[in-house]
């Protein structure tokens, strides 16, 4: 693969160039610029990118030599690396989008500066101009953490994001963008712009699993996504090849069938070509293309010390890779092709070091002996730390929310068919809605029916995925950010975790994270299976663990009228939502409205289902009807008054604690009765407050019902003693009301 291929045909006839390449792996070849190609750039070009090379490059240098001691937090320079960020700014347009992972400077400056300040004839202009000035204003704001910045200082130096310049986010999980940036591809796609979307990652991020996710999912669905390894040869200390057994990492495209190209990442216009031919196959249907530049980082993972003085790195090394600085290459390449001289290349470093020098002076203020401090106007407010977590709710704006009233007429449906009928009308009024899940195409409605009707009226919009469920939220998340409707199904609950970067480092932080500059509709519908021998990984109840994770919204519908309001509310919100179901509850009927399938119900609202007067039991999904049956009992043998409330909504920030106090005040004492196990309760959260905010009605403690804190066994006659049981509740209800049962949470032992 040492091969450089020049003059590289279309990238859709890629077998034929690896073969004429010589390459040692299939659909892998190395990419060179021969003279042709850099004659056939325009003057205005090759100036512009060697202006934007030293703007990123004296950015990050000024970062590191005055600014760091402002900035609170790490501070991952991208410095040796900028002609990979260059060139491919190059080759994009505006509308096509990037994203990133923690090392981004250099790639979210040379996107935004192809935007703001784009080539032009007159480079001398930009010493004026305003947009440029503010644009490196921004971005040092931001990684200094003030108000000015592009997130107003929330997103900090690892998550950059303005959608003006195509930044579309990056984010400091390593391969963390890959599975989001296959679905802003899958926008692209989807709507037929001819843009693509390009991900950049680091070398360590090609052994992780949502690398191949989201490559993978790309490659089903043939996205208009481009791939970019910085391969700099180390994962902070560790070298490449010792963590992958790799010389050249894009090897693993041939893994995927997809296209691999290998680059000079030091030379900007090689860079260029990569992404030039990578986009056109791309944007013509071929597919997803993976990149790897051949780079070196002149620093240490963080801060401006070099790898040798950690002992991983030679001096000798980082003075060879120092001879290849693209800094030094292209104005000896420039004043070659008499574009510059010697003057005119200091005269572009000045220009550089004015524009960025006014940032730091923006940013912030010298005293008399020359420190620098951070100006002062610019710290945010610590409140407004509090804001973004949620939309603002601007999309429920006059809407009308309907509950259950017998006064209109109905029609009795199972649970499973409201689900399906629901889905299916959201794909009717939403054309960007889609479904995507394993098998939810297979089957005449996937695994459990939900969807059916979907599937026969919209099936090219019902997308089998790979199982993959990081891939899968990422995809879903990525689209719903470029303002698509996905809807994600997650086969079981326990499988959840298989997702857990995407959907709690991902889409529980993108709206905060990027200070409300984004929404993230994504619906996610899982399914809670115990009781059914499916064992220990197949029968969770997950709403305790997405409730630890602020961002979410949780919905929980009992019945059919609630699954379709609820799950309507779900769709038009501009947060991410679970839709927590149960297996127990398709099969059982309820009323919907005649010829209504658009109604909304508000979330946040817990819904009183039996009202009474001498105890107040809270629960929600399978056991409200178990509750409801055992409270009916109990009235007619023992004549107790209790009142039963389905929660319906279970976030922490959407539970409905007024209607739970203004039970509490008239009944004087609860009990939380859940199926999950003990340990993964919203109980205690939901206790704990209550005890706060009604101590001074209560006449006890708020009591806690849960299955036993053990993995759930197959055994029947074992599955049984593990799973709360109408005995337990029954007798957690008497004894409640009597004063006998302990309050320290009780499990089904």
């Amino acid at each position: 693969m040492r091969e450089a291929c020049t003059n590289m045909n279309p990238i859709h006839e890629m077998s034929d160039v690896a073969q004429l390449c010589g390459a040692d792996y299939p659909n892998v070849v190395t990419v060179a610029v021969d003279q042709q190609y850099w004659q056939d750039q325009t003057d205005d070009e090759l100036i512009w990118g060697y202006f934007c090379l030293e703007i990123i490059r004296q950015f990050e240098q000024i970062l590191l030599d005055v600014v760091q001691p402002m900035v609170h937090g790490p501070i991952h320079s991208s410095i040796g690396q900028e002609a990979v960020a260059v060139g491919a700014a190059m080759a994009l347009e505006t509308n096509d989008k990037i994203t990133s992972t923690h090392r981004a400077h250099h790639h979210f400056l040379a996107k935004a500066i192809a935007h703001y300040a784009p080539p032009c004839q007159d480079i001398w202009s930009y010493e004026k101009s305003d947009v440029l000035r503010n644009c490196l204003r921004r971005t040092l704001a931001e990684i200094m953490g003030l108000n000015q910045g592009w997130v107003g200082g929330r997103g900090g130096s690892m998550h950059l994001f303005d959608d003006e310049s195509g930044n579309i986010g990056t984010q400091a999980i390593v391969a963390g963008n890959i599975p989001y940036t296959s679905g802003i591809a899958f926008a692209e796609k989807f709507r037929g712009t001819g843009n693509v979307a390009l991900a950049y990652l680091g070398d360590g991020a090609i052994s992780i699993g949502p690398f191949h996710e989201g490559i993978c999912l790309s490659k089903v669905y043939d996205l208009p996504a481009i791939f970019v390894i910085e391969n700099n040869l180390y994962g902070v200390a560790t070298p490449a090849r010792q963590a992958t057994g790799l010389d050249d990492l894009v090897v693993r495209s041939s893994g995927y069938n997809i296209p691999g190209l290998i680059v000079d990442g030091m030379n900007p216009l090689s860079m260029k070509r990569a992404v030039q031919l990578a986009k056109q196959h791309a944007v013509d249907g071929g597919g997803p293309v993976l990149i790897e530049a051949k780079t070196y980082r002149y620093y240490h993972q963080a801060g401006g010390m070099p790898g040798s003085a950690f002992g991983y790195r030679s001096k000798q090394e980082e003075a060879q890779w120092a001879g290849r600085d693209p800094l030094a290459t292209s104005p000896r390449a420039l004043i070659r092709r008499g574009l510059l001289d010697e003057d005119g290349v200091a005269a572009v470093n000045n220009l550089a070091k004015q524009l960025v020098e006014d940032a730091v002076d923006y940013c912030s203020e010298a005293d008399a002996e020359g420190t620098r401090s951070v100006r002062p106007e610019f710290i945010p407010k610590p409140e407004d730390a509090m804001v973004h977590l949620h939309s603002d709710g601007q999309e429920f704006a006059g809407v009308d929310y309907r509950e259950f009233s017998d006064a209109i007429p109905t029609r009795n449906v199972k649970l499973n068919q409201a689900k399906s009928a629901a889905i299916a009308r959201w794909m009717e009024l939403e054309p960007e809605t889609f479904i995507l899940g394993e098998d939810v195409a297979n089957m005449k409605g996937g695994a459990y029916g939900a969807t059916r009707d979907a599937v026969a009226r919209y099936s090219e919009r019902v997308l089998n995925a790979p199982i993959a469920e990081g891939g899968i939220v990422g995809l879903g998340q990525g689209a719903a950010v470029m303002g698509m409707r996905p809807i994600a199904e997650i086969m079981f609950c326990d499988f959840a975790l298989v997702a857990a970067d995407e959907l709690f480092n991902q889409c529980a932080t993108c709206r905060y994270m990027y200070n409300g500059r984004v929404d993230v509709p994504l619906v996610v519908r899982t399914r809670c299976s115990a009781g059914r021998g499916y064992g220990a990984q197949h029968s969770g109840d997950t709403a305790g663990l997405f409730a630890m994770y602020p961002g979410w919204r949780i919905v929980a519908p009992t019945t059919p009228f609630d699954y379709i309001g609820l799950f309507n509310s779900a769709m038009r919100s501009l947060d991410p939502v679970m839709v927590l179901e149960h297996h127990e509850l398709d099969p059982l009927e309820g009323p919907i409205p005649e010829g209504d399938l658009d109604y909304l119900i508000e979330m946040g609202k817990a819904r009183v289902r039996r009202t009474g007067s001498d105890l107040t039991v809270i629960t929600y999904l399978s056991l409200v009807p178990r509750v409801l049956r055992i409270a009916e009992e109990l009235a007619s043998s023992d004549g107790l008054d209790i009142e039963v409330i389905d929660l319906r909504t279970l976030d922490y920030a959407s539970i409905d604690f007024e209607t739970l106090t203004t039970s509490l005040e008239k009944t004087g004492q609860g009990i939380i009765i859940e199926q999950a196990m003990a340990t993964q309760c919203l109980g205690p959260y939901v206790a704990t407050q209550l005890h706060q905010n009604c101590h001074a009605t209560l006449r006890q403690p708020i009591r806690q019902l849960a299955s036993a804190a053990l993995p759930m066994p197959v055994s029947k006659a074992q599955e049984t003693t593990v799973m709360i049981s109408d005995e337990t509740i029954r007798n957690g209800l008497i004894q409640t009301i009597s004063g006998q049962l302990n309050p320290v949470l009780q499990s089904a032992d």
